[in-house]
């Protein structure tokens, strides 16, 4: 027998309350209702509470407050490295990174955002734990180490030409661990900042490039000729050459790590050409320290991408990269244009100690030792 006709009251209802089955949440076999309201009801609840007991979401934020936290991150990840205002100030680089790091820090404390919840989150993994472990322990050393000491003003304020006393150092771990709650709740937002950092290194370099060439519209060439033996060692908008090469080391990886793994063509030309501007920047930099923390850089590189370098075609392109950039040092050191960083290698070589540097080292050792706690 077949199905009765349906009834003109059956088929009202079934018009007014027609089953969409897209809406229906699929549940699993052998699960009942009361077990599947219960997981529902337990993803649910406040905000802090679902970051501490679920993993980091993959997805790019999506929130408003999100994504100006992404956006102050930024700021000052790219702006401190950059900010410089030569005609406005007698420390024209020290008062506009100030600047940009404390408005980021208050920027970041008045939106908050969820990086909060990062926060209780990360502190859950004991890698975590043992990373805010250490910022406190460092904030709090920074504080006492100032107070206790002969001119507490000076300690906490900085030196007139650096300005880098206990406040800014805090300033500096706080906005670290900001960056380290934020990434854990947004992983794919670690390549964004790391983007903005790398474009920070490749204008920072262009303009280390041509003040090398002697075209420089903003800072004196007499800040940064050294010697009867006139070595140019560029800074950049970072001051000082030593302090520009060291921003320019993990800037450099980040665009190695990028170029090893972007699939398409025109960004695997960006950075490129980003990591062939940093190097050559470092380079003419004059930095010992910063070509070995190079050396130790590649080596790294080359241990984490040895599988990679297992293929024959890759290792081939690889050496013939090094092998380049040898030959293209190399002929730049015969030309007219690398008088500069000739006489500046002669300076390594009448100063194989290392300079004053490894004095200072030694007598800290001593200091350390007799200030163990205060500093």
């Amino acid at each position: 027998m077949g199905k009765p006709p349906p009834t003109p009251s059956s088929r009202h209802r079934s018009n007014r309350n027609p089953k969409r089955q897209h809406d229906r949440a699929p549940i699993a076999v052998g699960v009942g209702r009361g077990a599947a309201e219960q997981a529902v009801s337990e993803t649910r609840g406040s905000e802090a509470k679902r970051y501490q007991t679920q993993p980091p979401t993959l997805a790019q934020p999506q929130s408003p407050t999100d994504r100006w936290t992404a956006a102050f991150l930024i700021f000052a990840i790219a702006g401190t490295p950059l900010a410089i205002l030569p005609a406005r100030f007698e420390m024209y680089d020290t008062a506009p990174k100030l600047a940009v790091a404390y408005l980021s820090a208050a920027l970041l404390l008045w939106f908050p955002g969820r990086w909060w919840c990062g926060v209780a989150g990360l502190r859950r993994n004991r890698y975590g734990y043992a990373f805010y472990a250490l910022l406190i322990v460092g904030m709090a050393s920074l504080v006492i180490s100032a107070a206790m000491s002969s001119n507490a003003s000076l300690s906490f304020a900085g030196t007139v030409w650096r300005r880098l006393g206990a406040g800014s150092q805090v300033i500096v771990l706080f906005i670290a661990g900001v960056i380290a709650a934020y990434v854990f709740l947004y992983r794919q937002a670690a390549k964004t900042l790391m983007l903005g950092m790398e474009a920070a290194a490749g204008i920072t370099s262009l303009y280390a490039i041509l003040q090398y060439c002697g075209l420089d519209p903003l800072i004196p060439r007499s800040f940064y000729t050294f010697g009867s033996s006139a070595a140019v060692r560029p800074p950049a908008t970072l001051t000082q050459a030593t302090y520009f090469a060291t921003f320019l080391l993990p800037a450099i990886l980040i665009a190695a790590g990028f170029r090893l793994s972007e699939t398409r063509p025109l960004w695997k030309r960006i950075h490129e050409l980003i990591l062939l501007v940093s190097l050559a920047a470092l380079f003419l930099s004059g930095t010992r320290s910063a070509l070995l923390g190079l050396g130790v850089a590649l080596c790294a590189l080359a241990y984490f991408e040895r599988g990679r370098l297992r293929n024959r075609r890759v290792l081939l392109r690889a050496g013939y990269a090094f092998l380049a950039c040898a030959v293209a040092a190399s002929f730049f050191l015969l030309t007219p244009a690398a008088r500069p960083t000739r006489a500046r290698m002669a300076q390594w070589a009448a100063d194989r100690t290392g300079g004053p540097r490894l004095l200072v080292w030694r007598d800290s050792v001593s200091l350390i030792w007799q200030h163990p706690l205060v500093g």
